[in-house]
């Protein structure tokens, strides 16, 4: 009986260990719940967590490269979140994510140093944008593939090594995966614009617009996603306007400027209008436009558009208005003191003489 009794509480002692054992949180579990934590913004809760979950397992790299996000969140610890990647590159030398990761908390602090440093020369930061670079190249050579990777690669190469062709590449295949994301869309356009490529641009940016009016007449976006796609068609057409421009297509300028005005009417786009009409249209209607254009303005910008408003009156031959505007302008404005009636009034005249933006510019005495 003694014997059947120990062997009952060996095994119920046996059990409970197993019960014990069974109940602690792993190092995966406490991952995933920083994980969960991270997704509601509570970056500094969920450092904890990633720390348990190292403690547990040290060589758990998710949990490196999650804990350096947690720590780079508002750049709050960007030496630790730095620390941790390579952590994570020492244990696993091939994960592209980590890479990546690293090439952004690398540019962060990239400027840092230039804002303490009150600006640095190029060739100092050529070494340091060059390891950015690195870490980008090696991300997507390690299978870190996908629309981030390709878009910062995109974006890195045009502002910092002007590498405008190999840009465009990465953000056609950015827009690979995700073909309704208008942001790519407008960013592939003004690459193609620094290139001359007027066509290419003005075909991304009609189809910003057209991505727009699809999901507007179809009625399943969210209100704050079709907002957000409005803003950018709005944003489009005002680019290929300059762009017509740059074509010295006229028609379709005032067909870009008048549809950006049906979306948006602003003052800034009624300016537009304004100054297409002033060298190629009516002259009533420019005037027209150039006074909603001041209706619609806030102080900071009325005082040129005044001046503006003024250079269309002189085309009129109409004097005494457009004395009234200067005068109203440049008390608005006390910097237009300095402004070139003459040259801006002979340039408005050679433009409408020739019906072309681009004229032989008269001397600015």
């Amino acid at each position: 009986m003694h014997k059947r009794n120990t062997f009952i509480l060996v095994l119920f002692l046996f059990a409970g260990a197993v019960i014990s054992v069974a109940g602690q949180t792993t190092a995966y579990e406490y991952y995933e719940k920083g994980l969960e934590i991270m997704k509601s913004g509570r970056y500094k809760e969920a450092i904890p967590l990633f720390d348990e979950a190292i403690s547990i397992d040290s060589n758990l790299v998710a949990a490196y490269i999650a804990r350096s996000k947690a720590r780079s969140n508002n750049k709050a610890d960007l030496p630790g979140a730095l620390e941790d990647l390579n952590t994570a590159l020492q244990l696993a030398p091939r994960n592209g994510e980590a890479f990546f990761e690293r090439a952004r908390i690398l540019d962060s602090m990239i400027g840092n140093m230039i804002r303490e440093n009150g600006g640095m020369r190029s060739d100092e930061l050529k070494p340091y944008f060059s390891a950015v670079l690195n870490d980008l190249d090696s991300a997507i050579t390690n299978g870190f593939v996908n629309e981030n990777s390709f878009s910062y690669r995109a974006g890195y190469l045009m502002r910092n090594f002007g590498m405008v062709k190999e840009a465009i590449d990465d953000y056609t295949r950015a827009i690979q995966y995700d073909p309704f994301d208008v942001h790519l869309l407008m960013n592939r356009a003004h690459a193609k614009r620094r290139i001359d490529d007027y066509k290419g641009a003005e075909a991304d940016l009609l189809e910003i617009v057209e991505r727009y009016e699809e999901s507007n007449a179809a009625g399943k976006l969210e209100p704050a996603k079709l907002a957000d796609m409005k803003r950018a068609a709005v944003m489009a057409l005002n680019g290929v306007s300059s762009i017509y421009a740059l074509m010295e297509m006229p028609e379709r300028q005032t067909w870009s400027i008048e549809k950006s005005i049906e979306l948006e009417p602003t003052a800034e786009a009624y300016v537009a209008l304004a100054r297409q009409k002033m060298i190629y249209g009516n002259l009533d209607e420019s005037l027209a436009d150039y006074t909603k254009a001041i209706e619609m303005s806030d102080d900071s910008r009325r005082g040129r558009y005044y001046m503006d408003r003024g250079i269309v009156y002189l085309l009129k031959e109409m004097p005494e208005q457009a004395a009234a505007d200067f005068e109203t302008g440049k008390k608005m404005e006390p910097r237009l003191e300095r402004w070139n009636v003459k040259y801006w009034f002979e340039l408005a005249r050679r433009q409408r003489e020739q019906r072309t933006v681009k004229v032989e510019l008269p001397t600015s005495n």
